[in-house]
């Protein structure tokens, strides 16, 4: 995945800037940190950002410039949460290789040992081969929901009602040709890690989000994450991004 180059370069700037125990939690190095944010937001125009510093004796200060909302204008706080879009993705790479080790599915496993007595699974592309494997690297040849026709109009709508089946995204999908066969290329597929989280239900009974919640974010004390599945998130960050983006 690429981003544009100025925004690349603002995130290096940023994380390049590592203080020492000596000066962490100094009001210098607030002045500094908060500077060096207030200068990035100008050059590159985003709307507002958060960062943490963290020194080598442990010590962790967080800041935040700009605002979390340019329609309000509500200030951003170090406290705002921030949408994840794709990291997710590791926590369901994760939970599948913790239910591996449990012997409660395999890699190998072919998608349909979990999903086939599904009604509508026949319907998705290269049904028969693809495995929980090819799911998880790209590589199952399943086209991506997001970026079929009139996709974000219908995304729209089922938001509008509240709450949508995760199938309902699948089935954007449902009948159109596979782009290769399973396991004989690659293409990023969001659709891909929701038949992942179709299959792990199937296989477990449980919903994915509760596992990953005993599983990772409890152990982990990750009290802040949290799954955008609802309409409203506490404390979320409006998303916004440049015209001329690499997603178009």
């Amino acid at each position: 995945m690429s981003v544009p180059s100025k925004i690349g370069t603002a995130l290096i700037c940023l994380m390049g800037f590592a203080p020492t125990a000596s000066h962490a939690g100094t009001e210098q190095t607030r002045e500094a940190v908060l500077a060096l944010l207030e200068a990035s937001r100008e050059t590159y125009g985003f709307p507002g950002a958060t960062i943490s510093v963290a020194a080598s004796d442990g010590a962790v200060e967080n800041f935040a410039v700009g605002v979390a909302n340019t329609e309000s204008q509500q200030q951003m706080t170090p406290t705002h949460r921030m949408l994840a879009a794709s990291v997710g993705k590791t926590f369901w790479g994760a939970l599948i290789l913790s239910l591996e080790d449990d012997g409660v599915l395999k890699r190998r496993d072919l998608v349909s040992r979990h999903l086939g007595s599904k009604p509508w699974f026949d319907r998705v592309p290269n049904s028969a081969t693809i495995t929980i494997d090819h799911l998880l690297t790209h590589s199952a040849g399943v086209p991506d929901h997001v970026h079929m026709t009139d996709a974000g109009q219908k995304l729209i709508a089922m938001g509008d009602t509240g709450s949508f089946d995760p199938v309902d995204l699948v089935a954007l999908v449902f009948d159109e040709p596979a782009l290769f066969p399973a396991g004989e290329g690659w293409t990023y597929s969001d659709t891909g890690y929701v038949l992942l989280g179709l299959a792990i239900e199937a296989a477990t009974g449980h919903s994915p989000f509760e596992l990953v919640q005993k599983r990772f974010l409890e152990p982990l004390q990750l009290t802040n994450t949290l799954p955008s599945r609802s309409r409203t998130i506490p404390g979320l960050a409006a998303g916004y991004t440049i015209g001329e983006n690499p997603f178009g």
